[in-house]
């Protein structure tokens, strides 16, 4: 169910930033919405290791609450791009484990931009190192988390 809500959550603000190159600020309720009740959902099936971990899924997302903050005050993404940067890897951490899901994390970044650069190279949209029309950059991560989790 969390992960149908955060799908179409995903779809919704997609099509936002397509149709309005921004996405309104309480559409990503939904997302929050969905990131808490994949937060109820492992909470009501605990086991032994999940429990004594807590203070490892409280130090792994403070770690991605940095990275996006840093990336924002960088300019390297707009904030909409970097709200959905950080549910993605939050939903990642939940989904993924402590373990794996800064490589997730990673991997929806990497996947996004190349995917933007690979596209926007054969639409004639790159000069130089920059492109010449702003594109909406939300559809990209969305394409590239749903890739990264049928890999991983």
């Amino acid at each position: 169910m969390a992960s149908l809500i955060f799908d179409g959550y995903l779809v919704w603000v997609s099509w936002q930033d397509v149709q309005e190159m921004q996405v309104v600020r309480y559409s990503h309720l939904l997302g929050v919405l969905a990131f808490l009740l994949q937060v109820v959902i492992k909470m009501m099936t605990p086991n032994e290791r999940e429990l004594h971990s807590m203070v490892e899924y409280l130090s792994a997302g403070l770690v991605l609450l940095v990275l996006q903050i840093l990336a924002h005050f960088l300019n390297l993404y707009g904030l909409g791009d970097v709200i959905v940067f950080f549910l993605c890897g939050l939903y990642m951490l939940l989904e993924k484990g402590v373990e794996h899901y800064l490589l997730a994390y990673f991997m929806v970044q990497a996947l996004s931009g190349s995917l933007l650069l690979v596209v926007q190279f054969l639409k004639g949209n790159i000069k130089g190192m920059r492109l010449k029309a702003p594109i909406p950059y939300i559809p990209y991560i969305s394409v590239a988390f749903i890739l990264t989790n049928m890999v991983l």
